[in-house]
Parts: structure tokens; sequence; C-alpha cells
């Protein structure tokens, strides 16, 4: 999925033999607001990965997080929300299309607040 503002968000997740999550991957690619301010800076800040990427809110017990590197090749302002837009619009359409594989009525995912 490639957003206008220069990210891409990959999520991966098996499933066992009730259709239920139990590994979860997300691979976020973006170039940092700290490159604003530091060139070298070439990942998503911790700050930007816990919008949505690192407090994966779901019960699934095996979950890996990859954020390879970016070149910000032009200017990064601010935007309302900043990186929580792509995380939480892939991370749900990613869960709908979960919750498409079986029945409407059935929890596909738990909650683990």
């Amino acid at each position: 999925m490639l957003l206008p503002h220069g990210t891409v968000e990959h999520l991966e997740a098996a499933v066992d033999g009730k259709g239920k999550p139990v590994a979860w991957l997300h691979r976020t690619v973006a170039p940092t607001i700290i490159s604003t301010f530091n060139a070298a800076a070439k990942n998503e800040a911790g700050f930007e990965l816990g919008m949505g990427v690192i407090n994966v809110p779901f019960a699934i017990r095996n979950v890996r997080i990859e954020n390879p590197e970016a070149t910000a090749h032009t200017r990064i302002g601010w935007f309302r929300s900043v990186s929580n837009i792509p995380h939480a619009f892939a991370i749900q359409s990613f869960v709908a299309e979960l919750a498409a594989g079986g029945p409407a009525a059935t929890p596909r995912i738990s909650s683990s607040r």
C-alpha cells in the first residue's frame, strides 16, 4: 500500500485452524520527520512507530515489526496525526480483510486491553 505522503505499509498474518491470527508482521517504511533536522536519520523515530505500529492493540503472541531505511528526498512537514494516519489505515484495512475470511459473527481478533 503506497500512500501519497511517501509511506509503504505491508502487513501479513499467520492464522490458526480457527482463523485467529497467531503471528503478525508489520513492515512500515517512511522517511522520518527527524530528517528535517538531521539528514542522517533514515528510520521512523520511536514516537512515529508508537502511533499504531509498536503498540498493536490485539492479543497476538508473535508480533514482528520491521522499519527499513527510507531517505527523505524532500523536506517533510507536519500534518495532523503525523504517522498515525497511514499506520491506522493499513492496520484497520488489514484487520477487515482478516475478518472477511470467516463468518461475520465470529470475532477474529481479541483486544488485549
